[in-house]
């Protein structure tokens, strides 16, 4: 935790630095847009964001210091990292065939379902039985469902839409291992209630189009080339500059500049 805390603050103190060296400047009209912003994001506002500074010793100036240093970071890295990310569609594709088992839908099957609560037994059973032998003679699952099922989807006609077989309770998955669409099990009874399910349509595993996730693909690539332009940029501005003790200066030796000695009293602090 402490290595990570140092370089978090070496890298941000290294960023601040090559903003100065590279003489950029921002009006502080926009700087204060964002300090206003970041207090109604935290704090909703002043009075509350006052309350938690004096909570934690610390003063308004202090903290528009540190929304700033924070925005310029955000800049520094927009234009370093962000503006350089171009993801083709070749990328996307790779990703896509090379990832494939992630996105492998598993086998699902649409259901519909008749509820009967137990209040007795025996009386429940002997109307699931009754419903079946009406349904095995020609009578509509659907209707049955609608009038008899104590299931939230009665309203639906007993429809649960498509389920994946993986996430189905042990009693629904074994009796509907091998039925096809349009037929259906017998009376399945449980502690709670008995139970009668038709399939109406069954899909094989199968991968998920990749139409479908290359947004999200698209996400994981921009992500994973910006941490690694973000670790390069950084790098780079390492090898300019000479990381010292926390308990000393932090020093570029070639241009004879101090890098920041607030990095340095708040390696300290840690």
């Amino acid at each position: 935790i402490y290595r990570d805390g140092l370089n978090q603050l070496v890298e941000r103190q290294l960023t601040l630095d090559d903003f100065k060296a590279a003489g950029y400047s921002f009006p502080e009209s926009l700087i204060e847009d964002f300090v206003q912003e970041r207090i109604r994001e935290r704090y909703g506002d002043r009075v509350k964001l006052i309350k938690t500074l004096e909570a934690q010793n610390m003063t308004y100036e202090q903290f528009r210091t540190e929304i700033r240093e924070q925005f310029i970071v955000e800049q520094m890295n927009l234009k370093n990292v962000s503006s350089a990310v171009i993801i083709s569609p070749f990328k996307i594709e790779t990703y896509y065939k090379e990832h494939a088992k992630d996105y492998q839908q598993d086998d699902q099957v649409r259901l519909r379902m008749i509820e009967l609560r137990k209040r007795d037994g025996d009386a429940r059973r002997k109307l699931a039985e009754e419903i079946l032998a009406k349904v095995n003679a020609g009578g509509s699952f659907t209707s049955f469902a609608s009038s008899e099922s104590d299931g939230s989807q009665k309203r639906e006609g007993g429809d649960l839409g498509f389920v994946k077989r993986s996430v189905l309770r042990k009693e629904f998955a074994a009796a509907i291992a091998n039925l096809k669409a349009g037929q259906r099990t017998g009376v399945i009874e449980t502690p709670e209630a008995c139970f009668l399910l038709q399939v109406e349509e069954i899909k094989s595993a199968q991968l998920t189009p990749l139409a479908e996730v290359r947004d999200e693909i698209e996400k994981t690539l921009l992500n994973q080339e910006r941490a690694r332009l973000q670790k390069k940029y950084v790098e780079r501005l390492k090898k300019k500059a000479l990381i010292s003790q926390p308990d000393c200066p932090l020093v570029n030796p070639r241009s004879a500049r101090t890098v920041d000695s607030a990095t340095a009293m708040a390696l300290r602090a840690m």
